[in-house]
């Protein structure tokens, strides 16, 4: 045999003694280990996800309905290191209202510095006063302040930093009509470090999402949620905020005649068609076009997507599990398109849908984060990934970064302790490279 031409007879002769198998290590997708992030996980159900650097390196930020890690307090608000999830700044709190929550979370620099911006169910964050909206440095929590107050008066569902071309600002939905103390704003709102301002008419009903994205007519804001108009104008569940030429392009528009049921999230995504928004929710109707909890627009029409969800869906993402970037739809379902396994998450490529391990029950937010291994999807909600302990957030893994091993024989013990020597007479090396953890 070529390998062993060089070696003593007697090394030779146990390529032939035992068996040997060559394959080369290959990488597959999967959810990661109970003893590893997951566990002991968060008590409760996990809302928002974020990555966030606050000078000593990014760091996975989660927002939720939790208390506890195992028997850290972490109320609310808690960051991934790696001795576990710990408090940020005492978490957020309300004396006088149980349900506290952070629903959504956001990375934006108002002119200080980057920060991490919670918003929410709370009246307190660190121990002060905030109004279901504060601002993280890394230190300390601070309030987002107005003219005459600070924060939301009502619950924050939605952050997304947008540019209309007059600058960075960070855009906030929720059930409000009023923010920074006295300033007027129906449902949406626009905070910089000058001060607050409205979007417009604002919308008549909850926000629950919102997403910039750039359309055929320039920048615009995606809005998501249970509002049924703007001012005088139907928009049903959706709409578009725009500030560009000629004037008509300023301010809200409807997106066709719009759901018929709660828009969760949006997400632009290109299926190597275009450019598109995707939105998910518990609607059945999309542009008066069926469609089950998912729905796509090409910027002048609405059509279903690979025949949906048979159940609620209230979170996408976009992550590259090593064959491409696609996007990722969770939720209260047991099926997407039909597909076996896809229960509480699937992958959309533009063609088919994909199970992820065998699916999860209930994915309500999701992010991409790099904990020094690779890309990874980080997904949250009612969670138990693998091994039954429930932790209400999970771990994807990809194989971006993953380098397959050359071809080595599998041997028995005691031959692979003859190859061994064989390979220490000869010289020869191997180069390992194996899954990460």
């Amino acid at each position: 045999m070529e390998r062993a031409k060089h070696l003593p007879l007697w090394l030779s002769l146990l390529w032939f003694v035992w068996p040997a198998s060559l394959s080369a290590q290959t990488c597959t997708p999967q959810w990661n280990s109970p003893a590893s992030l997951v566990n002991p996980g968060l008590n409760n159900f996990v809302w928002a996800l974020a990555v966030y650097d606050d000078g000593t390196g990014p760091a996975l930020y989660a927002g939720g309905e939790f208390d506890y890690s195992g028997t850290r307090v972490v109320r609310g608000i808690a960051k991934w290191t790696d001795t576990g999830w710990i408090s940020v700044g005492g978490g957020v709190d309300d004396p006088f209202d149980s349900d506290v929550a952070v629903y959504a979370l956001a990375v934006y620099d108002d002119g200080t510095g980057p920060a991490l911006y919670a918003g929410g169910r709370f009246a307190l964050a660190g121990g002060i006063t905030v109004g279901n909206l504060a601002r993280w440095n890394g230190q300390t929590w601070s309030t987002v302040q107005g003219s005459g107050g600070y924060g939301a008066a009502g619950t924050v569902y939605a952050l997304e930093v947008f540019d209309d071309g007059t600058g960075p600002a960070l855009y906030v939905g929720g059930n409000f009509t009023t923010v920074g103390g006295t300033v007027s704003a129906n449902r949406v709102a626009r905070y910089k470090s000058t001060g607050w301002s409205a979007v417009g008419a604002g919308l008549n009903n909850t926000v629950y999402t919102i997403e910039a994205s750039v359309d055929s007519r320039g920048p615009a804001l995606f809005v998501g949620g249970d509002f049924t108009a703007s001012g005088a104008t139907t928009m049903n569940r959706v709409a578009k905020w725009s500030k560009g030429t000629p004037i008509p392009l300023y301010g809200w528009r409807a997106l066709s005649t719009g759901m018929n049921d709660r828009v969760w999230d949006l997400e632009g995504f290109d299926d190597g068609t275009g450019a598109a928004m995707y939105a998910a929710g518990a609607f059945t109707t999309a542009g008066g076009t069926a469609a089950a909890h998912l729905a796509r627009w090409n910027g002048s029409a609405w059509s279903p997507v690979g025949g949906g969800t048979d159940g609620t869906a209230y979170s996408l993402g976009l992550f590259d599990d090593g064959s491409g970037s696609a996007l990722y739809v969770g939720g209260s379902f047991s099926h997407a398109g039909g597909v076996a396994g896809t229960s509480g998450i699937a992958q959309w490529d533009g063609v088919t849908w994909s199970s992820l391990g065998g699916g999860v029950p209930d994915v309500v937010s999701m992010t991409t984060f790099d904990n020094g291994g690779g890309l990874d999807l980080y997904v949250g909600g009612a969670i138990w990934p693998p091994g039954g302990i429930a932790s209400y957030i999970g771990r994807w893994d990809g194989c971006l970064g993953f380098t397959p091993s050359a071809s080595v024989p599998t041997l028995a013990p005691w031959g692979s302790a003859a190859l061994v020597l064989a390979l220490a007479v000869t010289g020869l090396r191997i180069r390992r490279a194996g899954r990460r953890g």
